[in-house]
């Protein structure tokens, strides 16, 4: 009994602080590295980050930024951010780190979980938290690289339009 007591007492803190972050959540600036070593920025500027913890989920977004990944998170204002802290330390450094430097775009990785611990997600499926001034506005699930590369269309900031000359506005 009394060990069991000690045990709940001991766990009872992490239970508490364990609270996954949802709509109305604000998160604190940040900056972590990415695949390269660079550091990556969270702060105010970004409209979503883009989010995994598993490799199936890592996966789906390979997948989908295949083709013209930087481009796509560039006009959603996003970044991309990994949970790597479950991988054995030696694996991601030999295979997968190395692998992660292939990709053309950005991914800020988390090797001991601590940045992201509180970070929504689901076994297999990428997460999307839409921000506005590192407010949660909006956490998207996603299932397919399909449904990815459309929920990062529908966060890109159209490009300008071109002025019209005055001959075109006569017209």
């Amino acid at each position: 009994m009394r060990v069991a007591l000690v045990g709940l007492l001991l766990w009872l803190p992490l239970a508490a602080s364990a609270e996954t972050l949802g709509v109305g959540s604000r998160l604190d600036a940040f900056s972590i590295d990415d695949q390269f070593g660079k550091p990556q920025q969270v702060d105010a500027s970004l409209r979503a980050i883009l989010f995994t913890r598993d490799m199936d989920a890592g996966e789906l977004v390979k997948s989908a930024l295949a083709d013209d990944g930087p481009a796509q998170l560039a006009g959603a204002g996003a970044l991309y951010l990994s949970d790597v802290s479950g991988m054995p330390g030696l694996v991601r450094r030999i295979f997968a780190i190395p692998s992660m430097r292939k990709r053309a775009y950005s991914m800020g990785l988390d090797v001991d979980g601590s940045l992201t611990r509180d970070f929504p997600s689901a076994e297999g499926r990428a997460t999307l938290l839409v921000l506005d001034r590192l407010q949660i506005t909006r956490v998207e699930e996603l299932a397919s690289p399909e449904a990815l590369r459309a929920a990062l269309a529908r966060l890109a900031v159209p490009a300008p339009a071109a002025a019209e000359t005055p001959a075109q506005k006569a017209r």
